[in-house]
């Protein structure tokens, strides 16, 4: 924010949420603010956001280049990790969310974020905890619409349809062949395969956490050691998530293999297409939550909420 040129818009979310502070809406305000920051970067990798007019701060400037588009970015400052950020800002209460505009000149810029929260003219924003009215904050200050989007549940429902769709069509093109899968499936080698996924689900959180190198803890404000929270929400979450898949796909074997031939000698031909489907869409949902948490980092655990 007070860096010399900044040829962009930006808005800091002052917040305490550790315990002790006793903020109750500290919590929900951040996370509403989190939708407007996450559907703001969805609707830029898909040019939805449109500007509606020039900033009133930042209109030189857009003037200088051409009425183009500056960025938005969303900054958080936390007051047990960032006081001094509170104290050149000259915030006294918390959650706050200022608008900064683009600028220049660093003096001018520090200046101007101490005179806003002074002023409270409306470029401080400390309403409702709700992402349609800090949305329309941020239209007001910067001129960027941002399309707010809360759930992709239509697309899940969309892509596990596709999925069985695909895997009824694998299985029943190939149910000529269902018999030597299940001798396959009947082979050592197999068994071997899914013990060890097993042992894999076992230590996935351990693995995912070594992939991305989360801090196991941090010195807080008062010099204690704590432990740091997305690092251990994410190993217990990770492991959960990707050992249940894991065990379902066993178990998805075990049916076609003992319990099957076992309870329906003889007629074991439906029952064994719905256990590759099931098997079909379980590893998708391993490789989708994988690619996730590993490689795009969308699934995160919340901050650290104890003081």
């Amino acid at each position: 924010v007070a860096t010399t040129t900044r040829p962009y818009h930006a808005f800091v979310l002052f917040n305490a949420r550790m315990i002790r502070h006793q903020c109750e809406a500290c919590g929900p305000f951040a996370e509403e603010v989190g939708v407007v920051a996450a559907s703001y970067a969805a609707g830029d990798d898909d040019v939805d956001n449109a500007r509606v007019d020039a900033p009133r701060d930042g209109a030189a400037l857009a003037g200088r280049r051409q009425q183009e588009e500056l960025p938005v970015f969303f900054l958080q400052a936390e007051y047990d990790h960032n006081k001094r950020a509170f104290k050149d800002a000259g915030v006294d209460e918390v959650p706050v969310l200022v608008y900064v505009p683009p600028s220049v000149d660093r003096d001018a810029t520090a200046r101007s974020v101490r005179a806003r929260v002074a002023a409270d003219d409306g470029d401080v924003y400390h309403g409702e905890s709700d992402a349609r009215s800090v949305a329309a904050f941020v239209e007001r200050t910067s001129g960027v619409r941002v399309e707010l989007r809360r759930s992709q549940v239509g697309a899940w429902l969309l892509a596990i349809a596709a999925v069985a769709a695909g895997a009824g069509v694998v299985v029943t093109a190939g149910r000529d062949l269902l018999a030597a899968a299940v001798a396959l499936a009947r082979s050592k080698q197999l068994w071997l395969f899914v013990s060890l996924s097993v042992f894999f689900a076992a230590v996935s959180g351990i693995v995912y956490d070594v992939v991305r190198d989360v801090p196991p803890y941090y010195l807080d404000t008062r010099g204690h050691w704590a432990i740091f929270a997305a690092g251990k929400g994410q190993y217990v979450v990770e492991g959960l998530l990707i050992g249940g898949l894991w065990l379902l796909c066993a178990a998805c074997v075990l049916a076609l293999v003992v319990w099957l031939p076992r309870w329906y000698p003889g007629e074991e031909d439906g029952g064994a297409r719905a256990c590759c489907a099931g098997y079909a869409m379980l590893v998708f949902a391993m490789a989708f939550l994988f690619i996730q948490v590993v490689y795009r980092g969308k699934f995160r655990a919340p901050p650290p909420d104890w003081a």
